[in-house]
């Protein structure tokens, strides 16, 4: 993602107190809150999955806390990968809003995974690189011990 060129349309979002941007080419859909399945063998970057039409997608939490809590929505990314597209979730605590702007420099002391930031009005964002999040590790924290879930129903 270049800095400084023309303005593209970001979605930004909250998750916890931090604000985040994510190109929206990037989103394929901001979906309701549903039953999130959690798994004893799922991986530290995952905190569990959801179904959304007819498709199995690992939600990966942005605030490392296994920790329940309630989600307002999951938003939906896409990334393409060697095997084609993948999704991914991102569980948002508040609003979601689409802003065009130009992307500005990552702030000093940046985590890996932010590629930068958007700014509007009085408020900056965080625009992160998806995938040097989610191999980051930094998504999630793994999950707490549990009966594993009986199935997936949509």
């Amino acid at each position: 993602m270049s800095i400084g060129t023309e303005p593209r349309a970001f979605v930004l979002f909250t998750a916890g107190a931090k604000k985040y941007a994510l190109p929206a080419d990037m989103i394929e859909e901001l979906a309701p809150p549903v039953r999130l399945h959690k798994f004893a063998h799922a991986t530290a970057s995952v905190v569990g999955v959801i179904v959304r039409r007819g498709r199995i997608v690992p939600v990966h939490d942005l605030l490392s806390t296994a920790k329940e809590r309630l989600h307002r929505f999951y938003l939906i990314a896409r990334r393409n990968g060697a095997a084609g597209s993948e999704f991914d979730a991102i569980p948002v605590d508040g609003e979601c809003m689409m802003r065009t702007a130009e992307i500005g420099a990552p702030p000093a002391g940046h985590a890996n995974y932010v590629c930068g930031t958007v700014n509007t009005d009085d408020q900056t964002w965080s625009v992160l690189d998806f995938d040097a999040l989610l191999s980051s590790g930094h998504a999630a924290a793994p999950i707490a011990s549990g009966p594993a879930s009986q199935g997936v129903r949509t």
